[in-house]
């Protein structure tokens, strides 16, 4: 198993391990995102979710294949296959969640992500304003729009 470290510091420490700045190792990091007060870290086995300071808030199982991972402000986004891909095209599914240091991550979406025939997920994440978006290696693009309740 290969291990990776997860390394944070501040702009006044950037590279450098102090008062400020953490490091953990996990095994086999696969993609990283950051939102305001948070950074996510997904494994093949699960999301954990660490606040500035380098402590766990969250951990997200995962019993599918990630595909990608974004984060916005208080949102942590993640697309993963929700079957086998079949005849070319690839079943992808997301869930959204509000990512929160003092209560439960809230999962506030869970949709498809649709792709055209014979491509694959080439964009995944949110815009500079905070829209959801994905785009398919055939140009497709789709712009997201969820709220909670």
């Amino acid at each position: 198993m290969n291990e990776n470290v997860v390394a944070y510091a501040d702009d006044s420490t950037f590279g450098i391990i102090g008062e400020d700045s953490w490091e953990i190792k996990l095994e086999s990091v696969t993609a990283v995102a950051v939102g305001n007060e948070w950074v996510a870290v997904a494994t093949e086995e699960a999301i954990r979710v660490f606040d500035f300071g380098g402590n766990q808030l969250r951990e997200i199982a995962l019993d599918k294949k990630l595909v990608a991972l974004a984060g916005y402000e208080n949102l942590l986004a993640y697309v993963y296959h929700d079957t086998l891909p079949m005849w070319g095209c690839q079943s992808l599914r997301m869930r959204v969640f509000v990512v929160d240091a003092n209560t439960h991550s809230d999962l506030i979406c869970s949709s498809i992500v649709p792709i055209k025939l014979l491509s694959v997920l080439k964009t995944f994440g949110f815009s500079y304003e905070g829209m959801l978006y994905s785009q398919d290696s055939r140009g497709a693009i789709k712009v997201y729009s969820f709220s909670k309740g």
